[in-house]
């Protein structure tokens, strides 16, 4: 397994394989992204969130929510959002051996494909960012690009969610940042518009992770 030390090297040395930050192209920028969806209650409301603010983001779907919720993977993408592989049992993966957790992955592509009727992009995030050497490769070699994160915005250690959109402000983002948020945290959802302004007071732009 890669060491996670080595993950930024390796965007550096290897974009077309891992992202792990963006380029500075002018205005500063920067994408949020969020894992674990699609949720029956949360997507929506993130979703009805972007439409009003007019801002795109990046969601990175579990194969198997995306099948129970097939009509918001399908949401997402015609609002103008990036929709990318998760994996297929997200919660499972650790627990797997190589050939399984390809598999696996694969199986991800394979659902968005049918949900969507096109051949989606192959982008895919590896859950809790874990990149095996051999899978690694093996799907570099099929062409597909990894997306990792710069910034955590930690909202998987905010019980309640009290503070966390101060939290995240208090964060050092800057230019280029891939944040990672999840869908299935209620004060991510909650302090969204929140989140927004205090970036757009900031002067970024919110973009796709496509986008950087």
């Amino acid at each position: 397994m890669l060491k996670s030390q080595l993950k930024s090297a390796i965007g550096r040395l290897m974009p077309g394989v891992v992202l792990v930050k963006g380029r500075s192209v002018g205005k500063p920028r920067v994408s949020l992204t969020f894992d674990d969806g699609p949720h029956p209650e949360h997507s929506p409301r993130l979703l009805d969130t972007f439409a009003r603010e007019g801002i795109k983001v990046s969601f990175f779907v579990v194969g198997a929510d995306a099948e129970r919720h097939p009509e918001l993977v399908r949401r997402m993408l015609a609002e103008g959002h990036e929709v990318a592989n998760h994996s297929y049992d997200h919660y499972k993966v650790r627990k797997m051996d190589d050939a399984a957790y390809l598999a696996d992955l694969l199986r991800c592509q394979q659902v968005l494909d049918d949900i969507t009727g096109q051949q989606m992009p192959l982008v895919l995030r590896p859950p809790y960012g874990i990149m095996r050497t051999r899978t690694t490769l093996a799907l570099a070699r099929r062409g597909y690009r990894h997306i990792l994160w710069s910034q955590d915005s930690d909202d998987s250690a905010f019980e309640g969610g009290a503070g966390f959109a101060a939290h995240l402000a208090a964060k050092p983002i800057s230019d280029g940042d891939i944040v990672l948020l999840h869908e299935d945290y209620a004060h991510t959802v909650d302090d969204m518009p929140q989140i927004i302004a205090d970036l757009r007071q900031r002067g970024f732009d919110m973009v796709r992770s496509c986008d950087l």
